[in-house]
């Protein structure tokens, strides 16, 4: 076999194209989205855009110093250009700099892996098969490690886009707002980190030497740091739609939790975020393994009588130790910081991915205690020191359960296990000895919170922070409120129809898009929102009748305590949902000649106008528009007479007004809390009058409860159904 010529000594414009992406995309894919969030709020696309720009010119610049002396190594040309002392010093310590960014990205994949795939498997171990594998990788030399960039990179971007993809259905553009709003400190802070995620073109420094015929090399490398900065923009973007910019800046790594949104449409692919991480981990170890080939690379060319591998036996074992020194994430995060630092704009890559090694610790999926159910009661005054007890159930799924025994008969498919204890952490722990089978969350679809749990200070907090925290838990998991009765008779119904309570409360709940009297449905995600925004916010609440679950209505919380304070039945629902423009179907009944016609809805929609006056003096406009069909008329109705057509469209509208209007009615003076989202309008639309108000909005006797709110209602007729006339 002919070998490819040059294979073995040169490579070209190409590889160094894939290689400057490649070894900037890495730690900062997963970091970048919360630090842009906590300095620049919603404008960390403009830090990002400035940095992504200046960092094409830099890049552009580091390659055209080694393209004019093609074939040098960097300690070579270095020595013509200044002197061979300082050539020496330069080239040590990059090497050295090179060596301890290969600790630090060895010491972040451990980390992530061990949160998030390998949780019982120790720290050492992992770093240390990751440090075998970078080993192996390095043994080759340097043009198979450029080549492995051909192949990864693009499995790389297309993961990433997939994930944005897949997370479309969830962006919220409301989340955008308030534009261009953070202080020239916050840009520059923003900026900063952003520049620090494109660092990594120093590799440029020693590989433009293998290039034969470098001059067209800068063009090519400044053109492709084109490619993380577009990812950036779009990953960080992409959560700041789907969390909001205050979650994004509360998530240790936004990325992975945005891959765990993904939901493959029929749940033949459950785990989509097992797929990022392959990818993630094939990343890092391309960047990894490019910083330990450059640190051998700068030493080789100084001491040129030692072997590639003898550097490779020195390196390592320092490699190892350096990356183990640190003892927390903090000690971790200033390791990271001083290196970009001290790396001067040439450090800080972002890495490719890392294969998944060593699975002698798996769980075996019989060994598994699946959790799809949680429900939360107080047991007041329970300890000794007169503090309450959380009491918690976990619904427990019995898979002989979903078939039939040999004898015939039907087995129960879950079954429900009680502990107490002062905290969920706690409790979890407990439940795991003193039942056969660890739970395990993945799973989890429902936690029920009792009125009891809801209404005690500080609770709401505690159990969103075991929700969260929780490397398990899932952002997804829908959130109830049992009314008037403990949460774990919620989950000992047995229904009828459904093999799980909890499946068929979540059947229940996903049946907004049928009737407009029920709430969309609350998830923990939308929790964590809320209470870092201080948002009020109504959670679905639900109660048993008749050996059945019902949907009663919503469960109203207070921002600044976080608090349940009342109840809105499903009428006061169906308003909310109307003037929120959370309304997929349903009906709307009204009285037309003493008779019931009833109206269907095909789409609804709202818009609210503000108008501020002063402080004190706030009005609305909530203009309302449905379209739909006529479905039941009590009544002989020609509906072939126009006018008898807008007859009924100006009862129906009488009827939704109504609706709306003991909706805000109630809200403004019993409950006196803005859960209809003027905050929010007013912020988007009268951002400089909200910040005067926004103190006393709806705090005591505030703005809210005495606000002017207006209701324009249109109710359109577009089809009366297959029949013009019911009788004649």
């Amino acid at each position: 076999m002919k070998n490819f010529e040059y294979g073995d000594k040169y490579i070209t414009e190409k590889e160094i194209a894939y290689a400057v992406p490649s070894m900037v995309i890495g730690v900062g894919i997963l970091t970048l989205p919360r630090l842009l969030a906590t300095t620049t709020k919603t404008d960390g696309y403009i830090a990002l855009l400035v940095a992504g720009g200046l960092s094409i010119i830099i890049t552009w610049l580091i390659a055209a110093l080694p393209s004019r002396f093609p074939g040098q190594s960097f300690y070579s040309y270095t020595g013509r250009i200044a002197t061979k002392p300082v050539a020496l010093l330069l080239t040590i310590g990059i090497s050295l700099y090179f060596l301890a960014l290969t600790s630090y990205l060895i010491r972040v994949v451990s980390m992530v892996a061990k949160q998030y795939l390998f949780d019982i498997t120790p720290l050492e171990v992992i770093a240390f098969l990751f440090l075998l594998i970078i080993i192996y990788g390095g043994a080759g030399g340097s043009i198979g490690v450029l080549r492995l960039n051909l192949m990864f990179v693009p499995i790389i971007l297309l993961i990433s886009f997939t994930v944005v993809l897949f997370n479309i259905g969830l962006m919220e553009f409301q989340n955008l707002y308030p534009f261009l709003k953070s202080d020239l400190k916050s840009y520059f802070v923003g900026i900063k980190d952003s520049h620090f995620a494109f660092a990594g073109t120093g590799i440029l420094l020693f590989y433009i030497s293998l290039v034969k015929q470098p001059i067209k090399v800068p063009k090519y490398a400044g053109l492709s740091m084109v490619i993380p900065t577009i990812l950036y923009l779009i990953i960080h973007l992409s959560c700041i739609l789907v969390f909001s910019y205050s979650v994004t800046g509360t998530l240790l790594y936004p990325t992975i939790e945005l891959a765990k949104e993904v939901q493959i449409p029929g749940g033949f692919f459950e785990r989509f975020e097992s797929i990022f991480f392959t990818v993630w981990i094939m990343a890092i170890f391309n960047t990894t393994l490019m910083a330990f080939d450059i640190s051998i690379l700068a030493l080789s060319s100084v001491v040129t009588s030692w072997s590639r591998m003898t550097w490779i036996y020195i390196l390592s074992p320092i490699a190892f130790v350096m990356a183990m020194l640190p003892q927390n994430f903090n000690a971790v995060s200033l390791f990271g910081n001083f290196l970009s630092y001290v790396g001067m704009g040439l450090t800080q890559a972002i890495p490719i991915l890392l294969l998944v090694t060593g699975c002698w610790d798996r769980v075996e999926i019989e060994e598994r205690g699946f959790v799809v159910g949680m429900a939360i009661d107080l047991i007041e005054n329970e300890n000794k020191d007169g503090t309450d007890q959380y009491e918690v159930t976990f619904q427990y799924v019995i898979p002989a359960g979903f078939g039939y025994t040999q004898g015939g008969g039907a087995q129960e498919a879950f079954k429900n296990v009680t502990e107490t204890g002062e905290s969920l952490h706690e409790i979890g722990k407990e439940l795991a000895i003193e039942v056969s089978r660890s739970p395990y969350y993945e799973h989890l679809q429902l936690v029920v919170i009792s009125e009891d749990v809801a209404k005690s200070e500080g609770a709401l907090e505690n159990i969103l922070d075991f929700l969260i925290r929780d490397h398990e838990m899932r952002r997804s998991t829908k959130v109830v409120i049992s009314k008037g009765e403990p949460a774990i008779k919620i989950l000992e119904t047995e229904p009828k129809v459904e093999k799980l309570p909890t499946m068929y409360i979540d059947s229940i709940l996903e049946n907004h898009f049928k009737t407009a009297k029920l709430l969309m449905p609350t998830v923990v995600g939308d929790l964590h929102e809320n209470l870092l925004q201080e948002n009020n916010f109504v959670i679905p609440s639900i109660r048993t009748k008749d050996d059945l679950i019902k949907v009663d209505g919503g469960a109203v919380f207070k921002g600044l305590s976080n608090k349940l304070i009342g109840f809105i039945d499903e009428n006061e629902v169906m308003g909310l949902n109307f003037i929120v423009s959370e309304v997929k179907g349903g009906t709307i009944k009204t009285n037309y000649k003493n008779s019931l016609v009833v109206y269907e809805i095909e789409r609804a929609d709202s818009k609210v106008e503000p108008i501020v006056k002063s402080e004190d003096n706030v009005e609305f406009t909530i203009k309302i528009k449905t379209e739909g069909k006529i479905v039941q008329s009590f009544k002989p109705v020609d509906f072939l007479n126009q006018k008898e057509i807008d007859q009924i469209e100006k009862a129906l509208e009488k009827s939704l007004e109504s609706t709306v209007k003991n909706t805000i009615e109630r809200t403004q003076k019993e409950i006196k809390v803005d859960i209809l989202g003027l905050n929010r309008i007013l912020e988007h639309k009268r951002y400089d009058s909200w910040q005067k108000m926004k103190k006393h909005w709806d705090k005591g006797e505030g703005t809210f409860p005495t606000a002017k709110i207006n209701i324009d209602t249109n109710v359109i007729i577009r089809t009366t159904g297959t029949s013009t006339k019911t009788t004649n």
